[in-house]
C-alpha cells in the first residue's frame, strides 16, 4: 500500500505577497494528482482549493492571447470531457510536458 498523499497547503490569498507561495502551492496540487485513483478522488483536494485553481486557471486563460504561435513538433489532443485516467493515459504514450510539447 503506497503511503498517503502529500500534506494538503493553505491556498495564499490573492493580495498576499505571492509568486513562490502560489509556485508551492500549485506543486503540491500537481504532486497530489500523483495519488488520483477513482476511489480516492474526493480526499485529495479541499472545496476551496479547486475554486482558487479555477479562478487563478481563468485568470491565465484570460491574459493569454487568442491565437498561439507554436513550434513543431506539437501533439495536440481533442477535448477529453474531464477523463482523467485517458489523460494520463496519453502521457504515458507521448510523455507529458515539459518533456513533450
Amino acid at each position: 500500500m503506497p503511503p498517503p498523499p502529500p500534506k494538503v497547503l493553505t491556498v495564499p490569498a490573492k493580495n498576499e505577497t505571492v509568486g513562490h507561495d502560489v509556485c508551492k502551492w500549485l506543486q503540491s496540487v500537481i504532486d497530489r494528482l500523483k495519488w488520483w485513483s477513482p476511489g480516492n478522488c474526493q480526499k485529495l483536494f479541499l472545496e476551496t482549493e479547486l475554486i482558487e485553481l479555477c479562478y487563478r486557471a481563468r485568470e491565465q486563460f484570460w491574459k493569454s492571447p487568442v491565437k498561439l504561435d507554436i513550434e513543431a513538433p506539437v501533439n495536440i489532443c481533442g477535448d477529453i470531457h474531464g477523463q482523467f485516467e485517458d489523460l494520463l493515459a496519453m502521457f504515458e504514450l507521448m510523455h507529458p510536458p515539459p518533456t513533450n510539447k
